[in-house]
C-alpha cells in the first residue's frame, strides 16, 4: 500500500468523502487533484504535481477540521 493511500484511507475513515484525478496539460505536464468534503456540502480542492503532496495537504487541512470518526 503506497503512502498516500494510507492516508486517503485514515481520512475516510473520520468521515471524509473524496476523488481523485490526473490531469495532463498541453505540455504534458501531469497535475494530480483530490476533491474532497465532508457532509456539510462544501467542497475542498488540493493540487499538486505529486499526488502524495495533494494528499499530504488534503490531510493537513482536515487535521484542522477535526472531527469525530463514523460509527
Amino acid at each position: 500500500m503506497k503512502y498516500w493511500e494510507i492516508i486517503a484511507e485514515r481520512l475516510k475513515s473520520q468521515g471524509w468523502s473524496y476523488g481523485y484525478c490526473t490531469v495532463v496539460n498541453r505540455r504534458g505536464e501531469r497535475t494530480y487533484v483530490v476533491s474532497a468534503h465532508l457532509d456539510d456540502g462544501r467542497r475542498h480542492v488540493f493540487r499538486s504535481d505529486e499526488i502524495l503532496t495533494a494528499f499530504l495537504e488534503f490531510e493537513r487541512f482536515a487535521m484542522g477540521h477535526a472531527r469525530s470518526p463514523a460509527v
